[in-house]
């Protein structure tokens, strides 16, 4: 009897040994699985890493542009104020010149008319003293 337990507990002890290699494949497996998902784990969180200073360069550089971009609407804002008030000082230009020349050519006439007048009333002597022949 003791020896027919003997070989049942030997049989026993082999399935148990057969199961304790089965998990201990499953274990150096499950292990080796785990190191592969670290190593990735590990090489995505470095391109995580990478693309987050690539989007706070390209952030920060956008950012300067908008800045940029205001600055250069209010240039051209200013640019445009300027043009306004130099087209207006130069119409104001042409119209005093206008004037002048009007008054200009409204004296010159007067001064001929004048002229005319005076030769008429001193029988040829002008304005200005001097004879002038009659026809």
């Amino acid at each position: 009897k003791l020896q027919a337990e003997n070989i049942s507990l030997k049989a026993k002890l082999g399935d148990v040994s057969d199961e304790e290699q089965e998990v201990r494949r499953e274990i150096h497996a499950t292990v080796g699985e785990i190191g592969k998902l670290s190593q990735e784990l590990t090489g995505l969180r470095e391109k995580v890493a990478e693309a987050k200073v690539k989007l706070i360069e390209a952030t920060a550089e956008l950012k300067a542009l908008h800045e940029k971009k205001g600055m250069v609407k209010d240039l051209i804002g200013d640019t445009q104020d300027t043009l306004g008030a130099l087209e207006a000082a130069n119409d104001s230009m042409q119209g005093l010149k206008d004037g002048i020349n009007a008054s200009d050519q409204q004296q010159a006439s007067l001064a001929a008319a004048s002229s005319a007048f005076e030769s008429d009333l001193f029988g040829g002597i002008g304005g200005d003293g001097s004879a002038h022949a009659e026809p």
